[in-house]
């Protein structure tokens, strides 16, 4: 009786197939990689802010921020109030 060793034969021919794609794939430790020859600099074409730009966009993104937290703070004390709600039914209940 031969149970169980046509999978383990299965398995271990897959293990030998992934271990030499995996060569196939490797690099050498400094050849660079498609992503990192990119030597495009992002900020180039990019105009200087005004003085008057910069404080509106510092004021916008602290706005945001005040925004981004109340609506955290709300989502905290409503997540508290139903799951003290639930845990006192429970106990009522229990």
């Amino acid at each position: 009786m031969m149970g169980g060793f046509g999978s383990l034969r299965a398995m271990n021919d897959t293990i030998k197939q992934n271990r030499d794609q995996l060569k196939a794939n490797k690099k050498k430790p400094f050849e660079k990689r498609d992503w990192s020859t990119k030597s495009e600099n992002l900020l180039q074409d990019d105009r200087k802010l005004s003085e008057e730009e910069r404080i509106r966009l510092v004021q916008a993104v602290w706005q945001s921020n005040k925004e981004e937290a109340r609506k955290q703070v709300v989502g905290f004390i409503l997540s508290v109030i139903i799951v003290g709600t639930l845990v006192v039914a429970f106990l009522a209940w229990w």
